[in-house]
């Protein structure tokens, strides 16, 4: 006699929906090992070049000012921001081109210039009272504006 469906002891991953690939598994090898921050500025770095379309359907820039305005973008750039590689990639670069390496900092200056003025606009944050006080300590913003445009000069020149 043939037995109930009812009766039949059915184990987890007997069916082929039920089964995960070995690479799926817990505490196999990460697909992508990146961080939360990471993966944020790499999509801040993709959405650079994919176009924005607005309502006429015409090209208005990228979608890279979206991230620009989000908070969250700045605080994963910050928090991927590993001082000792860009030391080394710094010394590196000296060693072979100052002028290159000069450039560098003035990228550099240019970023955390950037990275400042963003973050000051979150005023109702705890961070904020810590930013303005970079921002008002020796000119720290406009030393770095200018450190930027210098940079910016010796590109172009």
């Amino acid at each position: 006699m043939l037995a109930e469906w009812s009766d039949i002891q059915v184990t987890p991953g007997s069916r082929q929906c039920d089964r995960l690939p070995a690479a799926l598994a817990e505490g196999f090898w990460a697909i992508d090992d990146r961080d939360l921050a990471a993966r944020l500025v790499l999509l801040g770095d993709l959405a650079r070049h994919i176009a924005f379309v607005d309502a006429e359907g015409r090209i208005a820039g990228t979608w890279r000012k979206l991230f620009e305005a989000e908070p969250a973008f700045v605080l994963a750039q910050l928090a991927i921001l590993d001082p000792a590689r860009a030391l080394a990639a710094f010394e590196i670069q000296l060693a072979q081109d100052w002028h290159e390496a000069e450039l560098m900092v003035a990228a550099f200056a240019r970023q955390v210039s950037g990275w400042l003025v963003r973050l000051s606009r979150l005023h109702d944050t705890p961070m904020a009272v810590h930013i303005e006080r970079l921002r008002s300590r020796d000119d720290f913003v406009d030393k770095l504006t200018i450190i930027g445009a210098e940079g910016q000069a010796a590109a172009s020149g």
